[in-house]
């Protein structure tokens, strides 16, 4: 593919083509695209004074380890001064910095590129340094200059700094505020609410009860026609976290109130079969998708009448079996 030249890209091909590779190339600047926030998530601040004041959102803030902002970026388009970019980064920069306590000015570097030129300064003086981007070749003295000035360790050795300014050295206990020992030692009146649900709660997420267990594998299944608008957004969130089944010869469940009829055509393809060999059928799923719960529920509740006199159920814990097998067979 011909490289482009400079006359023919918009501020779309500099930010993306040119500056993002300046930043985040390991040849240039390797910054960690962790802490580059680029204009989609930038916040709109007011710039300038009297009628040259307007709402602007900068291309690039650059972000020190400590999440501290340092370094404001501009790109345009070639067709666009310079000059006029690394100003609107420079008055960027000053707005964002007058929203931090007096003294702490954590922005601190600015720099802007219209794909011909590249210029970048410290944030709170007009002196700046210009180059052409096609001088920035690895090892010559442009190139050195801009690794030197934006030197990745440095200006996290500041940020680090300014988050140590920033961080509060006081601290108060809350209950302080809320009446201090007095309302540590106040208690709460029961609620009456919970009077009444707590036996339910313990009942079903907290006891061994059988009955409890059949009551949930008979009444706790509700199918995907009776959900409602907020279970369905639960039942897609946990649907977008599934592996579908990437075997051909294996098939997704697909349990009803009162059937499964994928695990039922397996029972009854083998009884009227009846392999040699036998047959295996593997429940393959997540820990604590419901593998054992289901088998439960099938037993007890789906498996179709004619079955139940044909299949004989075992229910084998490996987690507790012997490390030694060899006398399994007896």
């Amino acid at each position: 593919m011909a490289k482009r030249t400079s006359s023919s890209l918009n501020e779309s091909d500099v930010e993306q083509q040119l500056v993002w590779s300046l930043l985040t190339n390991p040849v240039h600047l390797g910054i960690p695209p962790a802490h580059i926030r680029t204009k989609e998530t930038n916040s709109e601040l007011l710039i300038g004074k009297g009628e040259s004041a307007k709402r602007f959102t900068p291309d690039y803030i650059i972000y020190a380890p400590s999440a501290v902002p340092l370094i404001v970026g501009e790109a345009k388009s070639p067709r666009e001064e310079i000059g006029k970019a690394l100003r609107e980064a420079r008055l960027y920069a000053a707005a964002l910095n007058a929203k931090f306590p007096a003294s702490v000015n954590p922005v601190a570097y600015v720099f802007a590129c219209n794909g011909d030129e590249f210029a970048y300064s410290e944030s709170d003086t007009e002196q700046a340094t210009i180059c052409k981007v096609a001088d920035f070749t690895p090892g010559n003295q442009v190139h050195s200059n801009f690794l030197d000035f934006f030197n990745w360790e440095r200006v996290g050795d500041l940020g680090r700094k300014i988050a140590g300014k920033l961080r509060n050295k006081h601290f108060f206990v809350a209950s302080h505020f809320a009446g201090g020992g007095a309302i540590m030692q106040d208690r709460i009146p029961s609620n009456s609410f919970a009077q009444d649900l707590a036996p339910i709660i313990r009942k079903y997420f907290s006891s061994d009860d059988a009955a409890a267990e059949d009551e949930i594998l008979r009444y706790g299944y509700v199918s995907s026609e009776q959900l409602t608008k907020y279970e369905r957004i639960f039942e897609d969130f946990l649907r977008s976290r599934s592996t579908p089944v990437s075997d051909r010869n294996g098939v997704s469940l697909a349990p009803t109130r009162s059937d499964e009829p994928n695990l039922t055509r397996a029972i009854r393809d083998f009884g009227q079969d009846k392999p040699e060999g036998g047959s295996i059928q593997l429940l393959i799923g997540g820990r604590g998708t419901g593998k054992s719960t289901f088998l439960k529920r099938y037993r007890r509740f789906l498996m179709p009448n004619e079955l139940e006199d044909h299949v004989r159920w075992a229910r084998i814990n490996f987690n507790e079996a012997p490390t030694d097998l060899s006398n399994l067979d007896t």
